[in-house]
């Protein structure tokens, strides 16, 4: 939701050899889905956007890619995400703010 938020992990995954597509909103990342659901291979979502019921958007996320692994990140206690979440399944939590490690280490426990 922060522009340079998005902007410093954009470069971050960029500079780890990823492809990255961004999204500002709730409609462009729905459209980012459909468009790439096929190709993507994980999926950032901050769990506190601004205007954005982010639960749903995550239920959204897995009736389009239902095989996408899902971070969610968030500056919040991992408990308050864990009980925001809870019966909305997603893969991993990220804690804000990251290091460049931590974000290596969440992107390669997605690829198993």
């Amino acid at each position: 939701n922060d522009e340079s938020i998005l902007k410093t992990t954009s470069i971050l995954l960029k500079a780890m050899g990823l492809q990255v597509h961004v999204a500002h909103d709730r409609r462009e990342a729905l459209a980012v889905i459909r468009r790439r659901q096929k190709e993507l291979k994980g999926i950032i979502l901050d769990a506190h956007l601004g205007g954005i019921d982010t639960v749903r958007l995550l239920d959204a996320f897995r009736l389009g890619a239902p095989n996408v692994p899902i971070v969610v990140s968030s500056g919040s206690a991992v408990e308050e995400i864990e009980k925001m979440f809870r019966g909305h399944p997603y893969d991993t939590f990220l804690a804000k703010p990251y290091t460049m490690p931590e974000l290596k280490s969440v992107i390669a426990s997605l690829k198993g």
